[in-house]
Parts: structure tokens; C-alpha cells; sequence
């Protein structure tokens, strides 16, 4: 999965695209949903035998479902 990951992020083209897809759909949601969401911090990092992924804890119940479920089908 994380060579799959890897390999969808390789191309500048491809970062690009997918980084406009999640803004076309940040720009749908309510201001006070954006606002929530941009206070979740998300650090992914490689290591030497794959890679880390950590996400802080959202204040909004709704943007906790999103990140759970952006979590689950991406894990």
C-alpha cells in the first residue's frame, strides 16, 4: 500500500491534481467547518521501514468523522 502511495505521489502532476481535488472540496464545506479542519495537524513522515502518520486531535465532532473515515478508506 505505501509503495501504491508512494508511486500516486511520485509526478508533480499527479501532487497537483490531487491537492486541487481536496481543495474543490474544502471549498464546500462551511466556513466554520474549514476553519475546524485547518486546525488538524497532520504529519507524515517515512521511515526506514515505511512510514508514520500522526493527526491531533480535531475540536469538532463532524471534522473527527471526516478525518476517521479519510483515515479508515485510505488505511
Amino acid at each position: 500500500m505505501f509503495d501504491q502511495f508512494q508511486n500516486m505521489f511520485s509526478t508533480p502532476q499527479t501532487r497537483e491534481m490531487v491537492f486541487n481535488m481536496m481543495a474543490g472540496q474544502m471549498s464546500q464545506m462551511r466556513k466554520e467547518r474549514r476553519e475546524a479542519l485547518a486546525r488538524v495537524k497532520v504529519t507524515l513522515e517515512r521511515t526506514a521501514r515505511g512510514m508514520n502518520l500522526s493527526v491531533s486531535q480535531p475540536d469538532d465532532p463532524q471534522i473527527e468523522e471526516i478525518v476517521k473515515g479519510a483515515l479508515e478508506t485510505w488505511g
